[in-house]
């Protein structure tokens, strides 16, 4: 079947929207999705279609979105602060495609997901820095009763 990216991005807006999922997570989708879109116009020098779709594109465009810089206008600030884009930003990239593949392949407008072979992008384990002690006693003597006391004991 000859369908669009482009089109195919509109009919799973329109799948998540009926399912009911919130307006943040299909325009999340949607921006996601739309980003991808136009990175593989440039990378095609045409509008892609569906089938068009491989590992290999994807892979190297979760990668080049790692590897690029982001910049963000503070308003505050006369100099914009840029940065790499971080694992988390990329694995949400990771999973609009995937979420994408997936919703693809049960309208059967793909047979396989190109997603198929692609792992996530592993996030490095969080460890949190311990409360100090002027922290703590903060805290319990901000609870109100001895089951708020008792909660952050037992933290």
């Amino acid at each position: 079947m000859d369908i669009t990216l482009e089109q195919a991005i509109k009919g799973f807006r329109l799948y998540n929207e009926a399912a009911g999922r919130s307006k943040s997570t299909y325009s999340w989708y949607d921006q996601n999705l739309i980003q991808f879109q136009k990175w593989l116009e440039k990378q095609l020098n045409h509008k892609p279609y569906l089938d068009e779709i491989t590992a290999d594109l994807i892979r190297n465009y979760l990668g080049e979105m790692r590897s690029l810089v982001e910049t963000q206008n503070n308003q505050t600030e006369q100099q914009p602060k840029t940065r790499i884009r971080s694992l988390r930003t990329v694995r949400g990239y990771y999973a609009s495609i995937s979420a994408f593949s997936n919703w693809a392949i049960r309208e059967e407008l793909i047979k396989k997901s190109p997603m198929k072979n692609i792992p996530h992008p592993k996030l490095p384990r969080y460890i949190p820095n311990p409360l100090s002690e002027q922290e703590i006693r903060a805290l319990l003597s901000a609870c109100k009763n001895l089951t708020d006391r008792s909660a952050i004991r037992m933290t």
